[in-house]
């Protein structure tokens, strides 16, 4: 598996794009689309990489802003956790639902409470997760409400903390990460940690 990630202003953030790719195929696919950037495309053309879907993490404007530049670039179809105004042809998927892409197997696990439709993407075979913005490198997605934010440290408990500790995990901004050191330094992830006013 080729991981190549790019990260990008957005406004007042930098965020992560990621460029997926089969060693033997040469079929890959693009994890959120953000910002449209010609050094994306060319890494594909460089590298003799056929784009076959965008895959998108959830709907804020620096994950999705520029998913009908690439679409229409690399004429791919695009999977979506909901309805995108940008994209509304786009394949919706669910959680518990398993795509086939580039050759790879993804299980969507629902990790919702950043954004209402928020899920990750998991590679068992390659042992990867991409978790959009649910966890960063030591801190978890914000949310506005009390009840928001224990909605997403449950779905994290659950879905992400429970694959193997190896695990890597691919935020929408910061880092690579991993599930067993999000599960022994994450303060967020910890008994008994509360949620700060």
């Amino acid at each position: 598996m080729i991981i190549e990630s790019f990260v990008f202003d957005c406004g007042p953030l930098e965020v992560n794009h990621y460029l997926v790719a089969n060693e033997s195929t040469r079929e890959g696919f693009l994890i959120d689309a953000g910002v449209f950037d010609e050094s994306v495309t060319q890494f594909a053309e460089r590298n003799n990489i056929q784009i076959t879907a965008i895959l998108l993490t959830h709907l804020h404007p620096d994950h999705v802003n520029a998913v009908r530049d690439y679409a229409d670039r690399w004429k791919c179809p695009i999977f979506s956790p909901a309805l995108a105004s940008l994209a509304p042809e786009a394949n919706l998927v669910f959680e518990n639902d398993e795509i086939h892409v580039a050759g790879f197997d993804l299980k969507i696990f629902r990790t919702s409470g950043h954004t209402p439709e928020s899920i990750s993407y998991y590679c068992a075979r390659e042992g990867v997760c991409f978790v959009g913005d649910a966890i960063f490198a030591g801190a978890v997605g914000g949310t506005n409400l009390d009840d928001l934010h224990e909605e997403e440290i449950g779905h994290l408990r659950r879905n992400i903390l429970t694959l193997p500790p190896e695990t890597e995990l691919y935020s929408g901004h910061g880092p690579m990460t991993t599930v067993a050191i999000e599960a022994a330094a994450n303060p967020f992830l910890q008994p008994g940690f509360t949620r700060l006013p």
